[in-house]
């Protein structure tokens, strides 16, 4: 049996943690961020499975290079990934308010071997590319959050790692004096599953409140809807709804989910601005 598998969590949560596919994204908003999301299938069930994801990243050197990392602990899928990963960048600044960034990511993967009555776990390597190109009403970025082919299982049961192409582009659209909308647009060309569209827009009303609707197409059809609002001027609190999930396409364990839920928390200690995207 051959299955793909591989940081599909991550990838799934990039709306609400772009740095979890393009590494370009470290350290682009100038100001230090950390990040807590919390997935979970039920929140009704005590000790149901919970996947959480925390990543943080920053500028040094006069803000032209970022500096990122970020682990996750994922229990819910039938390879129960555990992932360390560290990220930096270089960010050019042009005179016509554009930043560029070259990101690189690197770190290790926790996964399991099972088959034969044997269940062990094995760690491997982790490697990414990307670029992005944004001002303050557009971006566009490229990346290969994996480009390690490696396999890891058994004789009679193999697993690889999943090596999507990412690009995505959106931005800001002022509406009027209370209202900005921030649309996007996703692509995703799969070496192993059908090739996903990810579209969508949250809508923000006076830095107060901000909620949106995206809608992802391909390998498992579903709808994204999140809600996220300021607490102070500090911290950031939200929740995300995903229809389906990435599970669904599993089996045995994917069977029967029918969605997850999502709990966000954002800490910035010294914003430089207001983070729409």
């Amino acid at each position: 049996m051959l299955a793909i598998a591989q940081k599909e969590v991550m990838f799934d949560q990039y709306i609400e943690a772009p740095i979890a596919i393009n590494p370009a994204y470290t350290g682009i908003q100038e100001h230090f961020n950390l990040n807590i999301l919390l997935r979970r299938r039920w929140f009704s069930i005590p000790s149901a499975p919970v996947t959480p994801t925390l990543y943080a990243d920053g500028t040094v050197a006069g803000g032209r290079v970022g500096i990122g990392f970020m682990a996750m602990n994922d229990q819910m899928s039938p390879f129960a990934t555990t992932g360390f990963y560290g990220s930096t960048s270089y960010i050019h600044r042009t005179g016509s308010g554009w930043k560029l960034s070259l990101g690189v990511q690197g770190g290790i993967n926790v996964l399991p071997v099972y088959g034969q009555g044997y269940s062990g776990r094995k760690m491997l390597g982790s490697f990414g590319l990307g670029v992005l190109a944004q001002n303050d009403n557009f971006y566009l970025g490229f990346s290969k959050p994996e480009l390690l082919s490696l396999d890891f299982g058994n004789q009679n049961s193999s697993w690889g790692y999943h090596l999507p192409l990412y690009a995505s582009t959106g931005g800001k659209i002022r509406l009027n004096e209370d209202f900005i909308a921030t649309p996007n647009g996703t692509v995703i060309i799969s070496n192993s599953f059908k090739n996903e569209i990810h579209i969508g827009s949250k809508l923000w009303y006076k830095k107060l409140v901000g909620a949106g609707v995206f809608f992802r197409t391909g390998q498992v059809n579903r709808i994204h809807v999140v809600a996220e609002a300021p607490v102070g001027k500090n911290v950031r609190i939200g929740y995300a709804y995903d229809s389906r999930t990435v599970e669904s396409m599993y089996t045995p364990v994917g069977v029967g989910i029918s969605g997850m839920h999502e709990l966000i928390f954002r800490f910035i200690p010294n914003p430089v601005s207001f983070n729409y995207y």
